[in-house]
């Protein structure tokens, strides 16, 4: 096991950290333009970190950090058999998240839809998921969606 050139000599914890992850948090913060200069030097670089990243930025759970109305404008654009696919392999949290800013007209039509549904193969949930947080990703670049970062503050 060859040492990090990084990591503190004094240090006696090395803790493993997901840097793929790291990367797609860093990306999925920037505006569009951005990400996809700094993406098409990644994959021309080493394409599977490009793709391991990638698949980070389309990580369902990032819909935590979207506002509520954000949240609501990405509903907008999502039918109810994706959406309630989409909820079949997630959090509470997520699901809550996104529930709650359904009309409850809506909530009562996906939740029936999600109950109702038979066993479905992983990849189609996984699809179900990615087609969202494509959009939400157009929507974000356009302006259109905002997310809120726990370190940022409103007053």
């Amino acid at each position: 096991m060859s040492k990090n050139p990084y990591a503190d000599p004094d240090s006696q914890n090395e803790e493993a950290v997901d840097g793929a992850r790291v990367a797609a948090n860093i990306l999925n913060r920037m505006k569009a333009p951005n990400k996809e200069r700094i993406m098409k030097r990644i994959n021309a670089r080493d394409a599977r970190v490009g793709k391991l990243i990638e698949a980070k930025m389309f990580d369902f759970r990032y819909l935590i950090e979207v506002t509520d109305s954000g949240i609501q404008r990405l509903l907008q654009d999502i039918d109810n058999r994706n959406l309630a696919v989409s909820l079949k392999n997630t959090t509470d949290e997520v699901r809550s998240k996104i529930l709650q800013n359904l009309s409850d007209r809506r909530q009562r039509v996906v939740q029936e839809e999600f109950t109702g549904l038979p066993e479905v193969r992983i990849a189609e949930v996984r699809l179900a998921q990615r087609r969202i947080m494509e959009r939400l990703e157009q929507l974000r670049s356009a302006g259109m969606v905002k997310t809120q970062d726990p370190q940022d503050m409103w007053v």
